[in-house]
């Protein structure tokens, strides 16, 4: 209180106070909201205000709070002259005689810098709610852009070139505005400058106060976008890779430049595609268009060679004394190199170039585990990146996997070590991790360099590393050493995944139950999440000294039991905040500095390693026909499991991989074959021991062949043979014949005339019957039957059709020349004639073999006309003119010279054998014609010859007189 009688805060209260006077009212006419303008413009603030019961004394300009100048005349104005890049809020107060003001609403300008961007080109992708913009200036590439990338239509700022063929895009991301959350920037390969084509993103976006990395992807066109779970922390500057390789495209991230994590891949099989720098603003579902600013350097844009692709399909199958790799081709590789470690994930040392697809390694040692990868390479260069990940020890030498070996021996002094991610990034002159060499006091360790934690302020040095992901037993090693007391720096904590949630934390510190000067703690469990409390035993620290922690956490139990200088200081629970569930994991090892004194923290031969997986049990098989089923138990910690086999060589092969199921059926086995199996647990990628191998030999069928098949015979006497695949007894109609040696058999049979059914059948000594097979035979003797429906005769044309039927299914021959038969047993054929007779022999035959009793068909090809000529009355060929005849019947007479028929006025003659004829024809009074003609049998029509003769009651008795 002060001597007024007042407390600080009614003063200050009374301070701001109203005078009592209405609010001027005030508002920005000139420029308007999101206006954008280049930098070095000049701008005019145009503002009206007016005041309810006074006058305006001033209107004051500001600038994102900064005042730039004032106008106490209306119209009111300010010119600001060479506006300097950037976003900036301008604001009018209106202030009147009262002293009473108002601030105007903000309205928002946005300031470009030109800079040539070539030989990119920007543009709007959509149709965000401000134009984007882009330049470079000094190797900074500036991205502007509102919108929003995630949304359908998309809308955003985007620089590109075009890409042809295989290339990738590097990029250091140093600022994204903090605009709204998710703004991203990043990487992008997209196949068209059109709003939802097929594309990928590899980008970093606000997440809170910090960033987060994502790999975005569409590969459908018009489709969601889709997103990789964030990895949280990772903030500005980072760096970003996006790679096109063949039909691949695939996301990178790395804090310097050198070491990349892979993030994602998608599938783009465009050959032509766009690869450039986006930025978005995400835009929300409201009318606020924000601008996103965000800043690269040290952008790259490189073609990639033709080099070969990826390997894939590595396997590593284990022997007594040495280690068989093997892969699966890759595209455009003319060689392969081998690489190997001692730990997963590397560092790898090639020990082989070769040019086949495997590879022998016999230099390994018992009780090691190997861990390999495969390069393609080829007159290009080498594969963008390694195989999968395979690892293998010598049969029978069960061996720990070292994830984590790290005495930082081979790396630079003064640079960060491989593999660690820090914090701050990046480190700055207070506060970094980097290798440094091992101080000369005090001693204790022998090494030459060693991980600096380097803190020279109050805030916090932190450095992680991850590893593959763990679900059973993790054993955690360090030497560290602090060169004198602090608050709680963290010596060694167990995560469940980097920058996670830190399950087990062992520190150093004073105070809080500790007996002597200093203590190492773990954080156990309360209700104020997490509580210091001194190692159950062997917990005493002592500064400037050398210690070696080792920690063997159990994730099934959510117990750890900690050793200091290899003596046990107890068993501790695993760590939990409050809300927090049970580790199911454990995949990062982290130290951190103290947050409230500056002491480094030197920490060296860093060692994360899992005990050997042991080897599942109870395995089995059994089979199913030419299958083999392999059964076995659950292995705790395991998540999969991996199966190999053996086919007599002594040699295990990998068969499958990945199975998560308790048993795996191989099918397609040969018969008569044994194989051996084991099977390998996985914890992740790390695999384990082989179980005890199991075999099996498939026995096949009992097969029966039979050399005949159903059918029609001749004859009635008919030989069975076959054969069957092992020694077996075969019966033909139920009697026994003998097989000989060679598994064949014969046996003859006499059939009845007709239909026979026979019956093969077979069983071996087991009792295993073979698939019966049935005969039907049928003994047919009877010759099939011509039926013709031509004759013997004579014909005018030169083609001539001979058709009949055959009684049965067969072939029909004319003169030895087959002729189609068809359904209904019918045949037509057409044959040419020479002059004069022509013989055809027309035969058939059934479909076994009977042949029916040949036809001989004559037909003679005749075109002569035959001559007829007149005996009677006559005698001769002439037209005969007679006197008188008596009226009536008369019979004429004459011959014709080859057979035919003979017509008297239409009137058939009986023809003699001796082509002689004879006609009646009736006479009538008066005059008659007769016309006498004939037709030989090839239808040929002979010149007619006419008799005249005039009939009377008397006439001429000459010829033959009428009858009456």
């Amino acid at each position: 209180m002060n001597g007024d009688g007042y407390t600080n805060l009614e003063n200050y209260l009374n301070s701001i106070a109203g005078s009592g006077s209405l609010n001027p009212v005030v508002q920005i006419t000139n420029p308007s909201v999101n206006t954008i303008t280049d930098k070095g413009a000049t701008i005019t603030i145009n503002a009206e205000a007016s005041d309810p019961d006074g006058t305006i004394s001033k209107v004051e300009f500001y600038r994102n709070n900064v005042k730039l100048g004032e106008d106490d005349t209306a119209p009111y104005q300010f010119i600001w002259p060479d506006v300097p890049e950037g976003t900036y809020f301008l604001v009018a107060k209106a202030i009147d005689n009262s002293g009473t003001s108002t601030d105007s609403d903000a309205v928002p300008v946005h300031i470009n810098q030109s800079g040539d961007i070539a030989p990119w080109t920007a543009v709007d992708i959509g149709t965000p709610g401000l134009p984007g913009h882009s330049n470079l200036n000094d190797g900074v590439f500036t991205v502007k852009s509102s919108g929003n990338i995630s949304v359908n239509p998309e809308s955003f700022q985007y620089a590109y070139q075009k890409l042809v063929g295989d290339g990738q895009l590097v990029a250091r991301i140093d600022k994204i505005t903090h605009t709204t959350p998710l703004a991203k920037a990043g990487v992008m390969i997209r196949e068209k400058l059109i709003p939802g084509s097929r594309m990928a993103l590899m980008g970093l976006a606000v997440r809170g106060d910090g960033h987060v990395a994502e790999f975005y992807s569409r590969d459908t066109e018009g489709a969601s976008v889709a997103e990789t779970p964030p990895l949280p922390s990772i903030n500005p500057p980072y760096y970003v890779k996006i790679v096109k390789f063949g039909g691949t495209v695939t996301g990178y991230i790395s804090q310097e430049g050198t070491n990349w994590m892979t993030i994602r891949s998608m599938p783009l099989d465009a050959n032509e595609v766009y690869i450039g720098l986006m930025a978005d603003a995400a835009k929300e579902n409201n009318l606020i268009e924000n601008y996103n600013k965000s800043l690269f350097s040290q952008v790259q844009l490189e073609p990639i060679a033709p080099v070969p692709y990826r390997p894939t399909g590595v396997t590593v199958s284990r022997g007594t004394s040495d280690l068989l790799v093997s892969w699966s081709a890759a595209e455009r590789a003319t060689g392969y190199q081998v690489k190997r470690s001692l730990t997963p994930g590397g560092p790898y040392t090639t020990i082989a170039t070769v040019s086949s697809l495997e590879y022998l390694d016999e230099q390994v040692e018992p009780g090691v585990n190997y861990f390999y990868v495969i390069k393609a390479v080829n007159g290009s260069g080498e594969s963008l990146e390694y195989s999968e990940e395979r690892n293998g020890a010598l049969l029978g030498t069960p061996a720990e996997v070292v994830l984590i070996h790290d005495d930082f021996e081979g790396m630079n002094a003064g640079e960060q070590p491989a593999g660690y991610d820090s914090r701050p990034i990046p480190g700055i002159d207070q506060n970094h991790i980097l290798v440094d060499e091992v101080p000369a006091s005090p001693g204790g360790n022998t090494s030459q360099k060693l991980l600096n934690l380097y803190d020279d302020s109050t805030s916090q040095t932190r450095a992680s590393k991850a590893f593959p992901a763990q679900t059973g037993t993790v054993i955690a090693e360090v030497d560290v050493m602090q060169t004198a007391g602090a608050d709680y720096p963290r010596v060694l904590r167990l995560l469940d995944t980097a920058f996670g949630k830190q399950y087990v934390e062992i520190f150093s510190g004073y105070g809080a139950g500790c007996p002597t000067a200093y203590c190492f703690y773990y954080r156990n469990n309360d209700i104020s999440n997490g509580k210091a409390v001194p190692l159950p035993a062997n917990n005493e620290f002592k500064p400037n000294t050398w210690y070696h922690v080792k920690v063997v956490a159990d994730i099934r139990m959510q117990m750890a039991d900690v050793f200091i200088n290899g003596t046990s200081a107890g068993t501790i629970p695993f760590h939990k905040d409050k809300g927090w569930p049970d580790a199911a994991k454990l995949s990062a090892i982290d130290f951190l500095s103290s947050a409230k004194d500056k002491v480094n923290e030197y920490i060296d031969n860093v060692r994360i390693g899992v005990p050997s997986m042991g080897a599942p049990a109870g395995v089995t098989t059994a089979v199913y026909g030419n299958s083999a089923q392999i059964s076995w138990s659950a292995l705790p910690g395991a998540t999969s499991y991996n199966l190999y086999r053996s086919e007599g060589d002594g040699r295990f092969r990998w068969l499958a991989s990945t199975q998560t199921d308790l048993s795996y059926t191989d099918q397609g086995l040969a018969y008569d074959k044994t194989y051996t199996y084991a099977v390998a647990a996985v914890n992740h990628t790390i695999e384990g021991d082989y179980s005890a191998a199991v075999s099996v030999t498939p026995v096949g069928p009992l097969v029966l062949h039979v050399d005949q098949q159903s059918g029609s015979l001749t004859q009635s006497s008919y030989t069975i043979t076959g054969s069957i695949n092992r020694m077996a007894t075969v019966k033909v109609n139920g009697n026994a014949v003998q097989v000989s040696a060679d598994l064949k058999f014969s046996s003859t049979l006499n059939l009845n005339h007709g239909g026979n059914t026979v019956r093969i059948e077979a069983a071996d000594a087991a009792g295993v019957q073979a698939e019966p097979v049935l005969l039907t035979l049928f003994v047919d003797s009877v010759a099939p039957v011509i039926s013709l429906n031509q004759h013997n005769g004579s014909v005018t044309a030169a083609v001539y059709t001979i058709s009949g039927t055959i009684s049965e299914p067969g072939k029909v021959y004319i003169n030895g020349k087959e002729t189609a038969v068809d359904a209904r047993l019918g045949f037509t054929q057409q044959v040419n004639l020479v002059k004069g007779p022509n013989e055809f022999m027309v035969t058939a035959v059934d479909a076994l073999g009977n042949k029916a009793e040949p036809i001989t068909l004559i037909i003679t090809y005749d075109t002569v006309k035959p001559v007829v000529i007149i005996s009677n009355p006559h005698g001769g060929p002439g037209n005969g003119k007679d006197d008188q005849l008596e009226a009536g019947n008369y019979t004429l007479t004459g011959k014709i010279s080859e057979p035919g028929s003979v017509t008297a006025n239409g009137i058939a003659a009986q023809v003699n054998a001796d082509l002689s004829y004879s006609v009646v024809v009736p006479l009538k009074q008066g005059r008659n014609r007769i016309i006498v003609e004939s037709t030989d049998l090839a239808g040929n029509r002979s010149d007619p010859v006419v008799w005249e003769v005039v009939a009377t009651k008397r006439g001429a008795s000459n010829g033959q007189g009428p009858k009456e």
